[in-house]
């Protein structure tokens, strides 16, 4: 990603837009910086496991047909409750297993990665656009660009709550294989849908006293991290550069009558930027 500047956030007049978007402010990245070409897939997960022998846990909210999906003993990365390839982002991941993966490729490889901060990720994601997303057409054109809630999730078995384009990708309510869409005017796949990707910065409700260097906006205590690029069971009206969500880093979750888990969840994965020296 080349140096530069944009206008993060999104105007109060844009279609979809939340509070949480706003205001709008500058943001300058002073140093180009490198970000994976796909989200990190579950054979690139898989030989991080295998190396360092990180335990993921054995509990993920996944779908099941039950609105907001349920937290199922004996989910989890290797399993989410659909059929993977190695090409499948890995999901069912906590923000702690995605700083352990990536302080574990930056020690393999001498290079240093780290999770994009929020700023890092939408730059990326707009890739010098300043519409709604960096991608424009015809409203069926959204499943040429991203895994949203459509029609074939629809046919197989998405939720009566969810929010549903009008267009077929073939892909249902699950993930589908990194690359399989077309890719951003950076190059990049998958920043809009698929699973939502953890990013480094503490969650904050707006941009008021946010960071305009493109740096992580850390807190004193931080419960919940910025997620970004929604997924493939949210709203097709989250495919914007400007959407953004929470994921909790402390809460837990029941699993019948007592007992509780770590939180992870089936449609959250993550994206790794490198530092250039």
């Amino acid at each position: 990603m080349p140096a530069g500047s944009f206008i993060m956030g999104s105007p109060e007049d844009e279609p979809a837009r939340r509070p949480t978007e706003g205001p709008q402010h500058r943001v300058n990245i002073d140093r180009p910086f490198a970000v994976s070409k796909y989200e990190v897939t579950y054979d690139e997960y898989r030989r991080f496991v295998e190396s360092t022998g990180h335990v993921s846990g054995q509990n993920c909210i996944v779908w099941t047909g039950t609105v907001g999906g349920k937290p199922l003993r004996g989910k989890s990365w290797q399993d989410p409750n659909f059929p993977q390839s190695g090409r499948h982002p890995v999901t069912c991941i906590t923000w702690s297993d995605a700083q352990s993966y990536a302080q574990w490729l930056s020690a393999k490889t001498g290079a240093r990665y780290d999770l994009l901060t929020e700023a890092q990720w939408e730059y990326a994601a707009r890739s010098g656009t300043s519409t709604p997303a960096s991608f424009t057409g015809a409203p069926g054109s959204v499943c040429d660009y991203a895994n949203t809630a459509d029609q074939s999730a629809k046919e197989s078995g998405g939720g009566p709550d969810w929010k549903y384009a009008g267009c077929h990708d073939g892909y249902g309510a699950q993930t589908s294989p990194v690359g399989s869409y077309r890719p951003n005017p950076f190059g990049l796949y998958d920043m809009y849908g698929n699973v939502w990707e953890w990013t480094q910065d503490c969650y904050h409700p707006d941009y008021v006293g946010a960071p305009t260097d493109g740096s992580a906006w850390s807190a004193p205590t931080c419960s919940a991290r910025v997620v970004r690029g929604s997924s493939l069971s949210a709203p097709p009206d989250n495919l914007r550069s400007a959407a953004r969500s929470q994921g909790s880093v402390e809460a837990r979750m029941k699993i019948g009558m007592d007992a509780v888990a770590d939180f992870h969840n089936w449609n959250l994965g993550m994206r790794v930027a490198r530092v250039l020296e």
